[in-house]
């Protein structure tokens, strides 16, 4: 998980605003939005 946080940087700051608000929205869903 370090390597692909650590490859994936630049990309993960560039989606951060789109990712984080979808990685919430599966949490708070418990994964619901995942398998749906």
């Amino acid at each position: 998980m370090s390597t692909a946080m650590m490859d994936g940087t630049g990309t993960l700051a560039r989606s951060k605003k789109k990712s984080f608000g979808w990685y919430k929205e599966v949490i708070a869903s418990r994964g619901a939005s995942l398998k749906a």
